[in-house]
């Protein structure tokens, strides 16, 4: 390109003066050596001759917008909005989605502008302002901005292209009130659309097959944004494994991670996310719904107990400051903030609850401030503080909005669990009653997660079910839940130890107490002194980081040593 622009001897000349670097092969892309010298250089031009200058390289780069890297595609659009010049469509186009990927909606939109509406990459650019908004959280304006389409735009339109405009409509409805009921119609009416197509002299059978696929994915991610995994999950590993598209498959696989996380294969939904990553790394691929993903791994490391792992994870993200930390709205710090509450982390919690909830009332995302509430209600009732977790109880009930089914759930079940440890009547109830919908619809991870938080004072038939629930999940904290309630069931201390130092080994300090308690209470009744002891040291152990335990001993009285209960059994033996 530089060829096209300068004459030969110049570019030589630069070249032997040491100005330029060249790539050896490849693309033998040029680049400045000083890569301030372009910014002094045109410091000193004036206006005219740096025009002059871009419509040279305009005229170049129009052409090969495609092979550009999205610094320099970037670099040329910035410079050419700078000096009140438009961009052509192409270019503009092409700039608009490099800003989108690096996380720049504002230039993005600056760069959509500049297509007309009699322009072809009208409903391009209109996709492109939609992620934007997205980006932005203004979910109302990116509806709006691919509804301001024609459907004579949208018939000119390749088939493939079509349904790509169609799910990501559907998929920005999703996010507003009342958009998911929206969704159905859509698709039907987009898969009458493909039949017409197919049935057209020279239809091209593969578009239409990977179309109709887009159109699958639409409906798959309608019915995991409203927790309906159970319907779905099969058709989706399907897909996932045997799919034509590569992109379908990555974003199917993305969808079938935060299924299986909530169908009770949470090993499995870890696993997977690991090999999807690795596909999306070696095929530089950037699949339509990745978001799902991240969003799926949360959830299967959240319900396996796996808090740790969660946190380092976050934390290297919030370390590492990408650019897109501004306009997530403090979902890392949520994120983050859950985490340490499920672990039983109350105070460390609290601190970054609040930093995230300070950003969600500024700028909203997916989750909005209503889980940041119950999870700040949930810890403060873990630490004690029965005023501040009143105060956020009623904060939580008024910030509901419009979220995927999967955060909802947090925060029901955080405030539920809240209500739980503020000994409020009815909250047991409210938790069974959850389980049971949750089981209705196949979602066994989080049905056991409620059963689990209902019965700190458990029935028999509970506890049953929590056991039987529990024995269809994955993981160490599925058999934490089903230790204990087998333990609790069968006055068995010794599992209930066992299931403590499951939980130890998750550092989940909170369960580590219920099953210390349980055990010592149920040790201190059969005359079990070693159990007790052993229950006692780990309540004592826990005492500086549970501020209130979830569950107190019934039992009280000094621990029997071994020498107490042969003086005890003494005058039975007369």
């Amino acid at each position: 390109m530089l060829l096209d622009v300068l004459e030969p001897e110049v570019v030589a000349e630069m070249e032997w003066s040491g100005y330029l670097r060249v790539e050896p092969s490849g693309a033998r892309r040029v680049a400045l050596r000083d890569e301030y010298m372009g910014e002094v250089i045109r410091g000193w031009m004036d206006l005219p001759r740096r025009n002059e200058l871009r419509r040279l390289a305009a005229g170049v780069i129009g052409s090969i917008t495609r092979d550009l890297d999205a610094e320099a595609l970037l670099g040329f659009a910035s410079s050419t909005l700078n000096v009140r010049e438009t961009l052509e469509p192409g270019v503009a186009l092409a700039a608009a989605t490099a800003a989108n990927r690096q996380f720049d909606p504002w230039f993005a939109l600056e760069c959509a502008r500049q297509i007309g509406r009699e322009d072809k990459e009208w409903v391009a650019a209109a996709q492109q302002r939609c992620v934007s908004h997205v980006i932005l959280a203004e979910h109302e304006a990116a509806v709006a901005a691919l509804k301001d389409v024609t459907p004579e735009q949208l018939r000119r339109l390749p088939a493939y292209d079509y349904a790509d405009y169609v799910q990501e409509l559907c998929s920005a409805l999703l996010w507003v009130p009342g958009g998911h009921l929206q969704i159905p119609g859509l698709i039907a009416e987009a898969r009458e659309d493909l039949s017409r197509r197919s049935q057209e002299t020279g239809a091209d059978a593969t578009e239409i097959e990977r179309a109709s696929g887009m159109l699958r994915l639409a409906s798959f991610e309608l019915h995991v944004h409203q927790g309906e995994y159970a319907e779905v999950a099969e058709a989706l590993e399907q897909e996932y494994r045997d799919g034509i598209d590569l992109q379908q498959r990555l974003s199917c696989g993305s969808l079938l991670i935060m299924a299986w996380a909530v169908l009770g294969r949470e090993m499995e939904a870890i696993e997977l996310a690991r090999e999807l990553r690795h596909k999306i790394q070696r095929a530089k691929a950037r699949p339509r719904l990745h978001n799902w993903l991240s969003e799926g791994l949360f959830a299967a490391l959240l319900c396996s107990g796996q808090w740790e792992e969660l946190a380092r994870m976050l934390t290297a993200t919030l370390d590492q400051q990408p650019k897109n930390i501004h306009y997530l709205g403090g979902a890392a710090e949520l994120a983050l903030g859950v985490s340490y509450t499920y672990a039983g982390r109350a105070s460390v919690a609290i601190d970054t609850l609040l930093g995230a909830q300070a950003q969600l009332e500024i700028r909203r995302n997916y989750y909005g401030p209503a889980l940041a509430y119950s999870a700040l209600a949930f810890a403060y009732a873990q630490a004690g503080d029965v005023k501040e977790s009143r105060t956020f109880l009623e904060l939580a009930e008024k910030g509901q909005g419009e979220t995927a089914w999967f955060p909802a759930w947090m925060a029901e079940f955080c405030v539920k669990m809240a209500r739980r440890w503020l000994k409020d009547p009815g909250a047991k109830q409210s938790l069974i009653e959850s389980a049971n919908r949750d089981l209705a619809k196949g979602r066994i991870t989080t049905a056991s997660i409620s059963l689990f938080g209902a019965t700190v004072h458990g029935t028999e038939e509970e506890l049953l079910l929590l056991e039987q629930v529990s024995s269809r999940r994955q993981g160490k904290m599925a058999a934490v839940n089903r230790m204990v309630a087998e333990g609790t069931r069968k006055k068995d201390p010794k599992t209930l130890l066992l299931a403590a130092s499951v939980a130890q080994e998750l550092k989940l300090d909170a369960v580590e107490s219920r099953c210390a308690v349980l055990a010592l209470d149920i040790a201190r009744e059969a005359g079990d002194s070693a159990s007790a002891r052993l229950a006692q040291q780990r309540l004592d152990r826990l005492v500086g980081t549970v501020p209130v335990l979830p569950l107190t001993p019934h039992t009280f009285g000094p621990e029997l040593t071994e020498r107490s209960v042969r003086l005890q059994r003494w005058p039975v033996k007369g």
